[in-house]
């Protein structure tokens, strides 16, 4: 999250919200004046409830920054017994790949190639496995992924197009039906689809060549047509989505209310609801029905104390508490 207005909106309101679900935990092994300390990373996918991502596919179809799809959780443990644990501040990613990367970069940083420990079972209890995939990371291999990542990067929005993978492949899967582009990591390459039609033969090129190689080559600009038909359909409809979404849960919000002023919990969830929709829809609230307006301008009145029919202003979310209710 970039713009400070945006982080503290999804500070205040859409991080107490969501669930974290691990997926991967990176341990590694730092020395730092002559202590050894292991540190822990574990990649988190948020989920977000279903409003909040029809917002957050809607900022990102809108020119705005999608909500992270990922966050990574940092522990720094003394490598002895009774050693002190540290928990860091969490970072924020569109993908596993770019948290990899990001992470590789620090310990690279510190400690020059590193080995890598991966975890990817018993992660929720906290009891990973003691199989784990080690694996020596090091420029070369930071390079290759970062490569990898452009090449993603170059067929459209994380938020529409599907990342995964590590540091062997990595997977770029656009929407519909469309062929994934896989980036073969370990021998530096890309299997490109030749066409738009499922199952096509793909094409084979040199992970570093691939911007040359797909712009001379008709049957890669078909494919990369198509994905670019294919995302701007996601954010089409990612915009209506959300205009609906909202529309929705205005009026649905006014019918429980019953025109009694917002109180308590329901003060907090108009407070929610009214950052939400200012943020998605701006001050205007253009893009839903009138009577919706209406119902939401009477709601900002009822909650800002101010009668403020032009605009709604902007979000009142310095100083205000965070919402206990899920809107």
């Amino acid at each position: 999250m970039g713009e400070p207005h945006m982080n503290r909106f999804f500070h205040s309101f859409i991080e107490p919200c969501l669930q974290s679900l691990p997926v991967l935990r990176v341990v590694h092994d730092e020395t730092h004046n002559g202590h050894e300390f292991r540190i822990s990373q574990t990649v988190c996918r948020n989920v977000y409830t279903d409003f909040d991502r029809c917002l957050s596919r809607h900022l990102a179809a809108s020119g705005g920054e999608a909500f992270p799809a990922y966050t990574v959780n940092v522990e720094v443990a003394e490598a002895r017994p009774g050693g002190e644990k540290h928990h860091l501040v969490s970072g924020f990613h569109e993908s596993v790949p770019h948290a990899l990367m990001e992470l590789a970069e620090r310990a690279n940083e510190r400690a020059g190639e590193v080995v890598l420990a991966f975890h990817r079972s018993g992660l929720g209890s906290g009891q990973e496995t003691s199989v784990a995939q080690r694996r020596s990371v090091g420029r070369h291999e930071i390079a290759l992924l970062r490569a990898a990542l452009a090449i993603c990067r170059d067929l459209g929005d994380a938020e529409f197009i599907d990342i995964s993978g590590d540091f062997s492949i990595v997977v770029a899967q656009p929407p519909g039906n469309l062929d994934p582009v896989l980036l073969h990591l370990n021998n530096g390459t890309v299997a490109f689809p030749s066409g738009t039609a499922p199952g096509s033969s793909p094409f084979q090129w040199p992970l570093y060549s691939y911007a040359d190689q797909a712009s001379n080559n008709m049957a890669a600009q078909s494919y990369l047509a198509g994905v670019g038909n294919a995302i701007l359909r996601e954010k089409s409809g990612a915009i209506r989505e959300f205009r609906e979404a909202a529309e929705r849960r205005v009026m649905e919000f006014h019918r429980a209310l019953a025109g009694r002023l917002p109180e308590g919990h329901w003060l907090e969830g108009a407070q929610a609801l009214l950052a939400r929709l200012r943020t998605g829809l701006g001050d205007s609230l253009v893009g839903i029905s009138e009577d919706a307006r209406g119902v939401a301008f009477d709601l900002a009145r009822a909650v800002d104390g101010e009668d403020n029919i032009a605009g709604l202003g902007r979000p009142r979310i310095e100083g205000a508490r965070r919402p206990s209710v899920v809107v």
